[in-house]
């Protein structure tokens, strides 16, 4: 519903020669990305599988296949009451998620996005569990 209020107001907004005209050029500019991501969330949400080589995350942008060797830390990324479930690669392997470059800019490779059933912070706990065991088992 946010969204939709920035949208209106830069629709009105575009041409006055001040901040709200950047605001408004952004708010368009965002916009579609933002309605297209959630009606793939919708349509198509992320399906998260752990196992002993390490996890995969399907969803509607794609696969992104992460062997727990890889991962530094997975976290849990908070911004306005949003959780989401984030991992952090080790330098020099390749992030193969869609959204690499948007995810850079805030120092994560990966993420489970909104709208699981299951709180960020229990994916996380189990994520680091599957982690710690199979490196242990691994050494």
């Amino acid at each position: 519903m946010g969204w939709w209020i920035l949208f209106a107001d830069g629709v009105g907004s575009t041409t006055d020669g001040s901040f709200r005209t950047i605001a408004g050029w952004l708010a368009l500019g965002c916009g579609p990305v933002i309605l297209l991501n959630a009606i793939g969330q919708l349509v198509r949400p992320a399906v998260l599988t752990l196992a002993a080589g390490g996890f995969t995350v399907q969803h509607w942008r794609g696969r992104q296949d992460v062997r727990w060797q890889d991962v530094v830390e997975i976290n849990v990324w908070s911004s306005l009451g949003t959780n989401m479930v984030t991992w952090r690669l080790k330098d020099g392997v390749p992030d193969t998620d869609v959204m690499a470059g948007i995810n850079a800019l805030f120092d994560y490779n990966g993420a489970l996005g909104t709208g699981r059933q299951v709180p960020a912070r229990s994916i996380v706990a189990r994520m680091n569990e599957f982690k710690a065991r199979f490196e242990a088992e691994a050494a």
